[in-house]
């Protein structure tokens, strides 16, 4: 059911990162996109959704990976669309199978590209369809 106030307050954006409880303080102390696995979706970086359910079972997934004596978690991040607005975004708002430029976007990052533009540099923020 949605419940709404009837006005916009441009309240701050919910994220969610799923990890292991390992991991937990060091992300929460600082976030480093260097330690991150360069060959995914939108190449290098700290990636987050709005899904909760999408980020428990991405730490569902990394746990089971690890397999070691770890659990899965779920980091709640509440981010200022402010200071969203101020990066350099790029957005994609349909992932569908003929959504060509997604995909050739989500297949140059995986392929290990350096940058997101043909002169290598990044976007600071890449946002693709929820799933």
């Amino acid at each position: 059911m949605l419940v709404t106030t009837g006005r916009w307050r441009n309240q701050p954006l919910r994220l969610y990162h799923g990890t292991i409880d390992r991991h937990v303080t060091s992300i929460l102390a600082s976030v480093d996109i260097y330690r991150s696995r360069p060959k995914v979706d939108f190449g290098s970086g700290f990636y987050t959704t709005t899904v909760l359910r999408q980020a428990r079972a991405w730490a569902g997934q990394l746990a089971e990976q690890i397999a070691d004596d770890v659990q899965p978690a779920v980091i709640q991040f509440d981010v200022s669309r402010e200071a969203l607005a101020a990066l350099d975004t790029l957005w994609f708002v349909r992932a569908n199978l003929d959504a060509d430029d997604f995909w050739e976007f989500v297949m140059h990052c995986r392929g290990g590209a350096v940058g997101h533009r043909p002169d290598a540099s990044w976007y600071d923020v890449v946002v693709g369809p929820s799933r």
